[in-house]
Order: structure tokens, then sequence, then C-alpha cells
């Protein structure tokens, strides 16, 4: 998806409270804490899905890898410049990032089990049915062996 300045007024229309201010023509969204969180989540979150690095992401985008650490944790302004690259190289809007999404799951689930899943899925159907299938068996024997101990 291209971000465009509509993609702007989308996220200024949804009563966040993000400002646009200009300064020496260079557009920067300042935002609450509440909404820096919400952006700070789902950048790592778009970044997860496509099983990316910080590294990795900061070579697509051309920011610096120190850049992508403090937009995932603590920005309070972030020119929309940087939010357009990212958006792009994210294949997301930009009102994406400011969109209110429960990412408890994904936020638990470690890296190296995203880049698991990424390789099984690039795997033929049929080899990933039968990762499934092992994975139930699995986690069925764990349960049966958990009510057991329970009883």
């Amino acid at each position: 998806m291209s971000s465009k300045i509509s993609d702007i007024l989308l996220i200024r229309n949804n009563a966040f409270k993000v400002s646009i201010l200009s300064r020496e023509n260079l557009l920067i969204y300042n935002i609450d804490v509440e909404v820096s969180k919400l952006f700070s989540r789902n950048l790592v979150r778009f970044r997860k899905l496509k099983n990316l690095s910080q590294r990795k992401l900061a070579e697509e985008t051309g920011l610096t890898q120190r850049m992508i650490n403090i937009y995932e944790n603590s920005p309070n302004s972030i020119p929309v410049n940087k939010l357009s690259i990212l958006a792009e190289a994210l294949e997301v809007g930009i009102q994406d990032f400011f969109e209110r999404k429960n990412n408890d799951l994904l936020d638990k689930i470690d890296e190296r089990w995203l880049k698991k899943l990424a390789e099984i899925k690039e795997l033929p159907e049929s080899n990933q049915k039968a990762i499934v299938h092992h994975m139930n068996i699995i986690i069925e024997n764990h349960r049966f062996k958990l009510e057991k101990s329970k009883a």
C-alpha cells in the first residue's frame, strides 16, 4: 500500500492526539504517549509479520538501525517522510501504525518462531500439513500428561 497525504488526514480524523508541524519544510508528527506506544507496538508487529530484523528493515528503508530501535521503543516525534518510508517497506498504510489491535499474542512470540513459520510457509503444502499434524500430536500428548498429573 502506498502512503499518501489522505492517510495523514485519516489519522487526524480518528481523534488521536496527533499534530502535524512544519519545521523547515519537514512535516513531523508529534504524538502523545498513548499513541506513541500504539505506533511502536504496531511497528514491531508489522516488522515481525514481514520476518524482518531491525537491521534488515533499516537496510530496506535507508534508515539506521538506531532510528528503527528508537521508533520501536520511545518515539516522541516521527517525521512524516519516515512514516511513509516505513509504511511502504512494511506494505501498510500510515494509518495502520495508529490502529488499535490486540497484539498481545504476536508480541509474545519469539522472533525465532516467526522465522521458522516463514520457512514452513515456503514448504510444499503436504509438508506443511505434516508439520501441523506432528505439532498437534505433541500438543495433545503434553495436554494428556498435564491432565494425568493433576488427577
